[in-house]
C-alpha cells in the first residue's frame, strides 16, 4: 500500500510486484494498513469495447481522458502520435475500488524487462487529484520543505525554480517533493505533505508538517519578498494547482480550501537567485 497526503492506495497485482518497473521513489511511501482505494493491477492490451457508451468529462488534450458510464469512472491513456489506447483505469463512482488495465508494451509499444509502471504519468497524479477533489485536499505545483516541524511552500509554474530550491536546501531543510505537494487541512490546520510524484529532484519524503509560510516564487535578481493579500494569494496559487475543473463540489471546495489556507498563513511572492541564502530569506 501507498500512503501520503492523507491517502491510502492499496495495490494488488496479478504479476509479481519485482516485474513491475516502479520508481524508486515509491518505496518511501509504502505500509501497511486498510486502504481508500483498492487497485487491482492487470497487464493486458486494454480494450476500446470497455468504454462503449461512456462519455467524456475532461480531456487533457494531452494523454489522458476522464470518462463517465452509468456506475464507473474511466482514466483513459493513450499514444499522443497514434492514439493508441494503452493503459485504461476503471472505478466505482465512489472512487474506493478501481482495476488498471496496462499495455504490457507500455505508451511507446515496445516491451521491456520490466512491466510498465502501472502509475506513471499523469496517471498517479490524475487520480490523486480525482482523490484529494472529495474533500481531502488539493495538488500544488510547489516545492515542499520541513525544518524543526514546520512546513514551507514555494510554489511556482514550471520553470521557476522549484527543483533548483528544493537542491539548494538539502543541508537545511527535509525535501517533500520538487514539484508536487499535497495542501490539506489537518483538523483545521493547514498542512503539506509530500507525494510520490515529483521532478527532476528525486528526493521525496512521505512525511508532512504544519505549514508556518508559503511563497510564490520565480527568479530574480536579488532575495526579496513582497506580502500578498489573502485573496491575491488565493489567485496565485489556483493559478499553479492540479485542478479537478470537470467537478464543480470539486472546485467549490478547491476555493473553499485556499480561502482558509490563505487566511491562517503568511503569503508572499519571493524573487531569488539561486543560492543558498534565499533561505535566509524564507526563514525570515
Amino acid at each position: 500500500m501507498l500512503a501520503f497526503g492523507g491517502l491510502r492506495l492499496g495495490l494488488r497485482s496479478e504479476a509479481p510486484f519485482r516485474d513491475i518497473g516502479f520508481p524508486p521513489s515509491l518505496e518511501t511511501f509504502r505500509t501497511d494498513g486498510p486502504a481508500d482505494v483498492e487497485l487491482d493491477l492487470r497487464f493486458a492490451t486494454p480494450r476500446e469495447s470497455e468504454l462503449a457508451g461512456a462519455r467524456p468529462v475532461f480531456d487533457s488534450e494531452g494523454l489522458w481522458q476522464l470518462l463517465e458510464g452509468d456506475d464507473r469512472l474511466f482514466l483513459a491513456l493513450r499514444g499522443m502520435d497514434d492514439g493508441r489506447l494503452f493503459r485504461l483505469a476503471a472505478f466505482d463512482r465512489g472512487l474506493t475500488r478501481g482495476t488498471i488495465v496496462s499495455d504490457p508494451a507500455g505508451k511507446l509499444g515496445a516491451r521491456g524487462p520490466l512491466l510498465p509502471d502501472p502509475l506513471e504519468y499523469p496517471l498517479g497524479e490524475a487520480l490523486t487529484v480525482c482523490l484529494l477533489a472529495a474533500g481531502r485536499g488539493l495538488l500544488v505545483h510547489a516545492c515542499g520543505l520541513e525544518r524543526d516541524g514546520r512546513g514551507f511552500l514555494l510554489v511556482g509554474h514550471s520553470g521557476a525554480g522549484k527543483t533548483t530550491l528544493a537542491r539548494l536546501a538539502r543541508e537545511r531543510f527535509r525535501v517533500l517533493n520538487d514539484d508536487r505537494v499535497v495542501l490539506r487541512l489537518v483538523d483545521g490546520v493547514p498542512w503539506i505533505h509530500g507525494t510520490p510524484w515529483h521532478g527532476d529532484c528525486s528526493e521525496v519524503s512521505a512525511a508532512g508538517a504544519p505549514l508556518a509560510g508559503l511563497w510564490i516564487i520565480n527568479h530574480g535578481t536579488s532575495h526579496r519578498t513582497f506580502q500578498l493579500e489573502p485573496g491575491r494569494a488565493a489567485a496565485e496559487i489556483l493559478a499553479r494547482c492540479f485542478l479537478p475543473l470537470w467537478s464543480a463540489p470539486g472546485m467549490a471546495f478547491t476555493l473553499s480550501l485556499l480561502d482558509d489556507v490563505t487566511a491562517r498563513v503568511p503569503c508572499s511572492r519571493l524573487e531569488f537567485t539561486p543560492d543558498t541564502g534565499v533561505f535566509d530569506e524564507v526563514l525570515r
